[in-house]
């Protein structure tokens, strides 16, 4: 986790994180978002998550860390440097998401693109929700 991340919004229900990502990160991320074979949420059938409306949100493949979805940490993309830098600095979320190993031990991770005005609906991912 670099030096420079900060907590910049912290509260009982979320917490908010600058500086997470180096800007050499950021851009390998950002290239990696150009390659990806998105599908639309509909076509997937991960309807419940999102809005009917919403239907046309676009999502890349998803890594697991913990658990194989698509693929499993490490997947030799950027999506690792992500994943390892949230686990790497989970003391800054702890009491927002609780202590790996005791309260969480899996996540995923992938590229979705939505536009203005989209989002997820408010929703408790499970071990047995991809």
């Amino acid at each position: 986790m670099p030096d420079i991340a900060r907590n910049v919004v912290h509260t009982d229900f979320y917490t908010v994180v600058d500086d997470l990502l180096s800007p050499e990160q950021c851009d390998r991320l950002w290239n990696y978002f150009q390659i990806q074979p998105f599908q639309r949420v509909d076509s997937l059938n991960l309807q419940g998550d999102w809005l009917l409306e919403d239907s046309g949100v676009l999502r890349g493949p998803t890594a697991g860390w913990g658990k194989k979805f698509d693929s499993q940490y490490p997947t030799g993309t950027p999506l690792d440097e992500v994943i390892k830098t949230l686990v790497d600095g989970a003391e800054l979320f702890v009491s927002t998401i609780g202590k790996q190993g005791t309260d969480w031990s899996v996540m995923s991770a992938m590229a979705t693109l939505y536009i203005a005005g989209q989002g997820l609906v408010w929703h408790r991912d499970a071990i047995d929700n991809a």
